[in-house]
């Protein structure tokens, strides 16, 4: 479990500078910019970055305007597009490899900016690819300059590698952030993303990828029109526009970084206008460094109706027939008193005088709590509300190949049928989970890892499948610690379906190796592996576990604690 290292009010947005963050960006295009290309003696590409003097003459000339570089329109750039840099065409001209190769331009697109001058400081284009990341708003202090100096110049962690894109036609890939998160912060973002569709597609494989200190990433599509009322750019969940739940449909969650393989004949089904919405909550527990927290997914599409059995995803909280029926606040009866004392939440989710509730054919689930979490299971139930068949196990690994004794709030179970699971809903279902709150307050549903939590997420049909083929799951290699956090020394445990390498390193949060504990060939099945701070002499804090095998890389973080 995760110690964390700051106060209950550490759900923060980054802080902002005394100047408007716009007019940063302005004094930076008047200082390298203006002269000779862009106003005050020219206007290459129509643009023009003086504006007389006048910033807000500036902000009218690039904001949601379409540039005139045919390339850059056929691609449906703008030169600023309020929160989507990858689409900014004005930052792809800024833009450099040594700073971020993700925003190439071609030869059809022009010249770099600034033309024949020495390219902008890494942080100077950071600055405005986080204007863009904020909406691109005129007035309002968005960005902490000072820790985007710090974190090119100072105590910046290294940015994750791009991974490679879907090939051509096969689908895309979205990317989220980077955002900046000083030492000993923590922070939850929406972002909504236009994926400009040019016809409906059903969506079979999702695959993503995000930092080790993730706490969870979820993507959302917006229920029709409502996607309107929402801002460009990053939303913190604690602004009244922040979250969209309530007017979205979840698609995905992922506390680790996994691929989700739509079994055979189902898929998502996303419409060509379709908007999505991303859902991204991190935590930087390093005491010294800064962190860019990102995260990319590739989305695998094929035509509309190519897979003819539609696949849905939902989040159920504690109280969710109350939630549904409109008559309870979301999770509001998650109360957890600070006497130490084990407490178990039992709900049912079912509406046995609806005689046309649907059935649930259920293709995966797993739970989600907060760090006081102790156990979640899961049961069909019976007519008369009793607790029938369990087939939702907490103490079992992520992977559900193994029940390893123990809850692992981080890193809890995601179990897929094959077959599917059928669960009527007029009879419904039983979702349990235990507590234990050792902290000084009560504790109550909330947005932090301080506060609690009490969901399950569950992809079904509706309708059964002719025939199930659940696609192999990417990361089939399970990976875990117990006890964590722990005061002289903890086990790691590895399964392996099949006979694989093992290289197994633990690192400090500055990213220097502590010791290996493993680097050579094992056969299936489950391996331990001891790992003893007292010997090392390690401090208290945490550490970083690193697994290498055949089928990837994978960290789980280790808390050593006085």
């Amino acid at each position: 479990m995760k110690k964390l290292l700051f106060g209950a009010a550490a759900l923060i947005s980054i802080n902002a500078t005394a100047q408007d963050t716009y007019q940063q960006v302005y004094s930076l295009f008047q200082a390298n910019c203006t002269v000779g290309c862009h106003g005050n003696g020219g206007t290459s590409g129509s643009l023009d970055l003086y504006g007389g003097g006048d910033a807000s003459v500036v902000y009218d000339n690039i904001v949601d305007v379409t540039p005139v570089n045919p390339t850059a329109v056929s691609k449906g750039y703008k030169r600023i597009y309020p929160g989507h840099p990858e689409k900014s065409f004005l930052l792809r001209k800024c833009s450099y490899n040594a700073w971020d190769d993700y925003y190439p331009i071609e030869v059809s697109e022009g010249n770099a900016m600034p033309d024949n001058q020495p390219v902008l400081e890494k942080e100077e284009v950071e600055l405005i690819r986080q204007w863009i990341l904020y909406g691109a708003k005129e007035t309002g202090n968005f960005v902490d300059t000072q820790v985007l100096f710090d974190y090119y110049h100072v105590n910046g962690k290294p940015r994750m590698a791009t991974p490679a894109a879907p090939a051509e036609g096969e689908g895309f890939q979205l990317r989220m952030g980077p955002f900046f998160l000083p030492p000993l912060q923590e922070v939850e973002f929406f972002k909504k993303q236009d994926i400009t569709l040019a016809d409906s597609v059903d969506v079979d494989k999702l695959e993503t990828w995000f930092n080790d200190e993730s706490h969870h990433f979820i993507i959302y599509k917006f229920n029709d029109g409502t996607d309107a009322d929402y801002p460009a750019g990053l939303r913190n969940i604690n602004d009244p526009e922040g979250s969209s739940l309530g007017v979205n449909e979840m698609i995905a969650t992922w506390q680790d970084a996994f691929a989700y393989n739509l079994p055979e004949q189902t898929a998502f089904r996303w419409k060509g206008d379709q908007i999505l919405d991303m859902n991204y909550h991190i935590v930087n527990y390093d005491e010294d460094s800064i962190i860019a927290a990102e995260s990319y997914t590739n989305i695998y599409t094929a035509p509309v109706d190519t897979n003819n059995i539609v696949m849905t995803s939902v989040l159920i909280p504690i109280n969710a027939v109350e939630f549904i029926l409109g008559t309870g606040t979301f999770g509001q009866d998650l109360i957890i008193p600070n006497d130490g004392e084990v407490h178990t939440f039992t709900y049912r989710l079912a509406f046995p005088f609806y005689p046309l509730a649907p059935t649930w054919h259920i293709w995966s689930i797993q739970s989600h709590t907060h760090a006081r979490g102790q156990d979640f299971d899961i049961y069909k139930s019976t007519p008369d509300g009793q607790k029938g068949e369990q087939f939702y196990e907490g103490f079992y690994n992520r992977d559900y190949t193994f029940n390893q004794g123990f809850y692992d709030w981080e890193h809890p179970a995601v179990r897929f049928f094959e077959p599917f699971y059928e669960v009527p809903l007029q009879t419904g279902l039983i979702f349990e989970a235990v507590y234990q709150n050792l902290t000084d307050d009560t504790l109550y549903w909330g947005n932090t890892t301080n506060d609690e939590m009490m969901l399950f997420y569950v992809q079904y049909t509706e309708e059964a499948l002719p025939t199930s083929s659940v696609k192999e799951q990417t990361n089939p290699v399970s990976f875990t610690s117990y006890p964590n956090p722990f005061t002289e020394s903890t086990q790691i445990y590895v399964n392996l379906p099949a006979s694989d390498r093992i290289q197994l390193d633990v690192f400090n949060m500055a990213g220097e190796k502590i010791t290996t504990l493993a680097d050579a060939q094992f056969g299936a099945g489950q391996h331990r592996f001891d790992f003893s701070s007292k010997a090392l002499n390690l401090a208290s804090g945490i550490y970083l576990a690193r697994l290498n095998t055949l089928q990837g890389t994978q960290s789980i973080r280790m808390t050593v604690i006085d």
